[in-house]
């Protein structure tokens, strides 16, 4: 995030090529970065209109009001990246009137996943993007279909 200007506009110029393709820009940070709002806030200035952004962020410390109401003045949102590593539950924060999730167990139980469809609709968004871990050959899309069909119950 310093420096941000040339590398925003490499990356959007690149966007272009893939047109209405481009859904949303997830931007994770570093687990060592630490909370720095005036420099967040510096980057989001520079976000050009266009795709959406999502937020990763992996130090405990951006978890606060003032990086969420940050966040809302850009109608970001804040990504929810879950994993077998998690010590803790990561907070479900809306932020934009759209979600992001990186729902990336090993694996999830029928019940976990109704959990989980239960928390997005519950949400105030128009579009949630619900990822799943892929690295396990045909995991990521048996669990979509079985999350998107709780979403219809």
């Amino acid at each position: 995030m310093k420096e941000p200007e040339e590398p925003l506009g490499y990356l959007y110029e690149n966007l272009v090529a893939l047109a209405d393709k481009v859904g949303v820009v997830l931007y994770q940070l570093p687990p060592n970065m630490k909370k720095d709002l005036p420099r967040f806030e510096a980057f989001l200035a520079q976000l050009p209109d266009g795709p959406r952004a999502a937020f990763e962020f992996r130090h405990t410390s951006w978890f606060e009001d003032d990086v969420f109401n940050a966040l809302r003045a850009k109608n970001a949102t804040l990504c929810l990246a879950e994993s077998d590593d998690e010590e803790k539950t990561l907070p479900l924060v809306a932020t934009a009137d759209w979600g992001y999730l990186r729902l990336r167990r090993a694996g999830y139980t029928k019940k976990q996943l109704r959990t989980w469809a239960e928390r997005v609709q519950d949400q105030d968004w128009r579009d949630a993007y619900v990822f799943f871990k892929h690295e396990d050959k045909g995991a990521a899309p048996k669990l979509a279909a079985q999350f998107m069909t709780l979403l219809e119950d």
